[in-house]
């Protein structure tokens, strides 16, 4: 019992923090034209759509970002999603099934180029966007540090059987 108490009185504070946080001048019109749009609804609405946006591909496209939604997101939420059994389905030589778990990691090398991709390219954003002055040593960090291990990376395959 003490767990759960624990564990409720966390989340209590988180709620309130986050209540706090909302509450805030630059947050508060933002807030309540959120909490009007949810209305008397069980599930907020996605958090894009006070600005018109109906779908992250929308977005994506909204951002200049489209390129790297269909490279990343589409893919990924579809496999995540099992929107294409063949992820799912390893037929072996002697016609037996083996079935692959939706969260499986068969291709590791392609996980870990993207996200190296994306997390390079949003902290190239931030330093351009905040810390502009500095832009132009990541670039040469990446091409004298990072560049060659990204490129020279294993294959790591995971096969299931």
């Amino acid at each position: 019992m003490g767990d759960r108490t624990d564990r409720e009185t966390t989340a209590r504070r988180a709620l309130e923090e986050r209540m706090a946080h909302l509450a805030k001048p630059n947050l508060k019109s933002i807030d309540e034209e959120f909490s009007a749009r949810r209305g008397k609804a069980k599930f907020d609405p996605p958090w894009f759509s006070l600005d018109g946006i109906q779908s992250v591909r929308s977005l994506a496209k909204h951002l200049n970002r489209l390129a790297e939604y269909e490279t990343f997101y589409s893919r990924g939420s579809q496999i995540m999603h099992a929107g294409t059994y063949r992820d799912h389905l390893n037929v072996l030589s002697g016609g037996e099934v083996a079935f692959i778990p939706i969260r499986h990691v068969s291709d590791m090398s392609a996980l870990l180029r993207s996200v190296f991709t994306v997390t390079l390219a949003s902290y190239s954003k931030v330093v351009e966007t905040y810390l502009s002055e500095e832009a132009e040593v990541v670039r040469e960090l990446y091409v004298r540090k990072w560049r060659e291990p990204f490129i020279d990376m294993p294959n790591i395959n995971v096969e299931y059987r």
